[in-house]
């Protein structure tokens, strides 16, 4: 059975309880960083390498490109393929920068 949002994100803010945006703040929610939310691409993009932790006052600074590219790279330092993942992605549109990480 697949995971609930509500487990997934229990233990991603378990792994990484700190503001990935700030590195101050207990992060609270959880943002669609690198490829936003969508309906038709909702359980596509809402996983663990695209979910990036963020502390309600920082949430409204998520969407900036470098914020993006820092948590993109930081992913990869994880060990997540970033690039993979996202070229599986049925989008129209690609953007660069993540096909040349």
């Amino acid at each position: 059975m697949p995971e609930s949002f509500a487990d997934l994100k229990s233990r991603i803010l378990e792994a990484r309880p700190v503001c990935e945006i700030c590195d101050i703040a207990r992060g609270i929610e959880l943002h669609h960083c690198i490829v936003h939310d969508s309906k038709q691409l909702h359980k596509l993009v809402t996983v663990e390498e695209n979910l990036m932790v963020v502390y309600i006052g920082c949430h409204p600074y998520a969407n900036g490109i470098e914020v993006r590219r820092r948590f993109a790279s930081l992913q990869i330092e994880r060990g997540y393929d970033i690039r993979t993942w996202y070229v599986s992605l049925p989008l129209r549109f690609r953007e660069q920068w993540i096909l040349d990480l």
